[in-house]
């Protein structure tokens, strides 16, 4: 029997500074475990039930770098399987 297909939705985001020059990134370096330890990325997270993409991400950046977002711009979606 196949098993049903149920993918993960999560976010993404990258933030840059005020001049576009430089990125905000998380260092992976908390869980030696982790698969991505010690590579970079942006923040993000999986959503919540019911959650909708920006609110998701707008949460992610709050609980990860205590960012509050003033603007969002969508710049692709990506799929990724085996993710979770």
């Amino acid at each position: 029997v196949p098993m049903p297909y149920t993918p993960v939705l999560a976010t993404l985001g990258y933030v840059f500074s005020p001049c576009g020059t430089k990125v905000l990134m998380i260092h992976r370096n908390a869980r030696p475990a982790d698969p991505h330890f010690g590579k970079y990325n942006g923040l993000g997270g999986k959503l919540e039930p019911n959650e909708d993409v920006v609110s998701g991400l707008r949460r992610e950046l709050r609980e990860e770098a205590g960012i509050e977002c003033e603007a969002v711009r969508l710049a692709g979606t990506i799929s990724w399987p085996g993710f979770g």
